[in-house]
């Protein structure tokens, strides 16, 4: 029984190292679910390091499933120090670069359903709008 136990936890101990290792976000899945399973999986697959060290991994493990790549370097970009501020980077900059796969339009577009992430009363914002829709217009032609 004790052999069971032990081998048994070595193997939950790999299988959660290797879902860490290979994990990538799934269709719409939210990227806080992803940080919640990398954080999960590391705390499974790497019980005996300290909560420096998981968090140092677990923030390597999110970097690598952000996808696409223009989201991933711009995360990267952005030198996050804690899987909470790449979370919190990575779900900013997929609603500015209109990068979120359940999203029809971009904002810039002025379609419906992606409302602007600033107030529409900001007279800069409005300004960048109307030259963003502008040029996506002009490359439309």
């Amino acid at each position: 029984m004790a052999l069971a136990r032990r081998f048994g936890q070595r193997r939950s101990t790999q299988a959660s190292r290797e879902r860490l290792t290979n994990h990538r976000r799934e269709g719409g899945e939210r990227w806080g679910t992803v940080a919640a399973d990398v954080q999960f999986h590391t705390g499974q697959g790497y019980q005996s390091f300290g909560a420096a060290e998981q968090e140092e991994l677990a923030l390597h493990a999110f970097l690598q499933a952000l996808t696409p790549e223009r989201l991933h370097q711009h995360v990267i970009m952005a030198t996050p120090r804690s899987l909470d501020e790449a979370l919190k980077e990575a779900e900013r900059a997929e609603d500015v670069l209109c990068l979120a796969p359940s999203q029809t339009a971009c904002w810039r577009r002025k379609s419906a359903g992606h409302a602007h992430p600033h107030s529409s009363d900001d007279s800069v914002h409005r300004r960048y709008d109307v030259a963003a829709a502008t040029a996506v217009t002009s490359q439309d032609t």
